[in-house]
């Protein structure tokens, strides 16, 4: 019975927008994969991996802590420009076809992902 409600609820991730993410962006074998899996609040078994919150600092780059494939860790490791971000999430979102709504929570995500933008004039997120 655990084993089969464990198979169901793996394959109702895989189908989810987040597991097909995962899927398409090869998880951390590429930037923008590590992105999705830290911001799904996910770890994978292995470095490389971005751990913790991001933030983006006064000058619009994105930057969270770093686990590289050979355990080293880097704080606050630049990641690349908000905006290249968000288009490289827009992008993904259109090669997934995710519904309004899942595009809506994909953005959500990111943007809970985002713990500080030292851009914005208060607590909120600007991107």
């Amino acid at each position: 019975m655990v084993n089969e409600l464990q198979d169901m609820l793996r394959e109702r991730y895989e189908k989810s927008w987040k597991g097909r993410a995962e899927r398409h962006t090869k998880g951390n074998e590429t930037q923008l994969g590590a992105m999705v899996i830290a911001m799904l609040g996910r770890r994978p078994l292995r470095p490389p991996m971005f751990t913790g919150l991001a933030i983006i600092d006064r000058t619009g780059l994105v930057r969270c802590d770093f686990t590289d494939k050979n355990g080293h860790e880097l704080k606050m490791l630049p990641i690349g420009d908000v905006l290249k971000i968000v288009t490289d999430f827009k992008n993904l979102a259109d090669a997934l076809k995710v519904t309004d709504s899942e595009r809506t929570e994909m953005f959500t995500e990111l943007r809970k992902w985002i713990m500080r933008d030292a851009r914005a004039k208060s607590d909120e997120n600007t991107f």
